[in-house]
């Protein structure tokens, strides 16, 4: 205890020669950037540029053309400031001594309240970490809205509609991202990427989650447009998928993994769907299958199989239909690569007790029992294929060893 009290008197000096300072001496006061949040998303859409074209997600030239209109946004921006010059602030000795007084007295008062040895661990409490992504997101929302304050002003840029749009699908304001791409696609109709975006948020907006119709037919004219157009590719083939059309789909997805980067996570999702695809088609030929299903149950360890059972929070059972497409997945911690071990159902079986072995393994050479310890991972297909899409429910396990049981996976978060 003696030693906590020297540490907290020490860091509570530190924070009073932080603070008082600037308030005992004239300083210079902050001018207000104007442009300063669409500069911030200026360098977040940078970056997303170039993790695209490292995703293997838009070609050199694609790259060249965003990053020349990103830089030219942000030359605008920074002469938005200029001329502007500082103003002197005076000093404020009354508030620094009243924070010389007050602040040591509430933080006791605070940890007198509130403190615990668990508030010791430096483990933020899970509130604390929700509360950081939902400041990220009104973060997020700021710059976007002020975007849109700019666009509304200077309607014919398409790129910017584009960049807007993204950024609303990036923090699920689905209705406001398909308003944003509409505005986009007057402006640049042949663009392939953008309307393979449109046809995803529209699914998620409108759609209920289902590629069928309107999203489906923005996805043909988007390969009409650029037949190796990976994200395109990636949801026609989840179409062909949900039709059962295991062939086509694992074409489409076998095209679109032939311009990603292998170790791209949009890749990696691609390969667990085209094993399901390929799995399927080896159903579909009974000798084959027949043939297979012998090694396969010889093979299985009992002793290595995991099970449990997968529920649902009440808030998000309200969003999902009983037709809807359960997927468990066995994975390891780390992911990557297909499932070690994958299990189909429907919503109306929840709660639904599982038991995963080798037996459904994705391939022979990467097995359940192989694995050291594993992730168990529900989630609710909305669409029904097995490339994840926005509007998926989610939920995973702690990791476990094979032959656990009693394994409990909530699912309690939306994509």
């Amino acid at each position: 205890m003696t030693v906590f009290l020297a540490l907290a008197a020490v860091m509570m000096t530190g924070a009073l020669l932080v603070v008082l300072p600037p308030l005992l001496a004239r300083r210079e006061a902050e001018t207000s950037d104007r442009g300063a949040a669409n500069i911030e998303l200026l360098r977040r859409a940078l970056e997303d540029n170039d993790a695209e074209l490292r995703a293997g997600a838009i070609d050199r030239g694609q790259w060249e053309s965003a990053r020349r209109e990103i830089e030219r946004r942000a030359v605008e921006e920074s002469q938005v400031t200029d001329g502007e010059r500082p103003a002197l602030a005076a000093r404020s000795p009354r508030i620094a001594l009243l924070l010389a007084v007050v602040l040591p007295m509430a933080a006791i008062a605070m940890y007198i309240v509130l403190g615990e040895p668990r508030a010791l661990s430096g483990r933020p409490p899970a509130a604390q970490a929700a509360a950081g992504h939902a400041a990220e997101n009104e973060q997020m929302l700021a710059m976007a809205d002020s975007l849109a304050k700019r666009l509304n002003a200077a309607p014919e840029d398409g790129e910017g509609w584009a960049m807007l749009g993204r950024t609303y699908a990036y923090v699920g304001r689905l209705q406001d991202a398909l308003n944003a791409f509409e505005e986009a696609i007057k402006r640049r109709p042949d663009d392939a990427r953008l309307l393979a975006d449109y046809a995803d948020v529209y699914a998620g907006a409108r759609g209920g989650g289902s590629l069928a119709g309107e999203p489906e037919k923005l996805l043909k004219r988007a390969l009409a447009l650029d037949p190796n157009q990976p994200k395109a590719l990636a949801l026609a083939g989840t179409i062909a998928f949900q039709k059962k059309d295991f062939a086509t789909a694992a074409r489409d997805w076998e095209r679109a993994l032939a311009v990603l980067p292998q170790d791209s996570e949009f890749a990696k999702q691609i390969t667990a769907g085209l094993a399901e695809a390929r799995a399927a088609l080896g159903q579909t030929q009974p000798k084959a299958s027949a043939a297979r299903a012998a090694p396969a149950a010889a093979a299985t360890d009992a002793g290595r199989a995991v099970s449990g059972t997968v529920t649902i929070t009440p808030e998000l059972a309200g969003r999902a239909s009983p037709n809807d497409t359960l997927f468990i997945f066995a994975r390891a911690p780390q992911g990557g690569g297909p499932p070690l071990a994958v299990f189909r159902a429907t919503v109306r079986e929840l709660p639904l007790k599982f038991t995963l072995d080798d037996s459904m393994a994705m391939s022979p050479d990467n097995t359940l029992s192989r694995a050291t310890r594993v992730v168990i991972t529900a989630r609710v297909a909305k669409s029904g294929g097995v490339v994840p899409q926005p509007g998926d429910l989610e939920g995973a396990s702690k990791p476990v060893a094979p032959g656990a049981s009693g394994v409990a996976v909530l699912i309690d978060k939306a994509r």
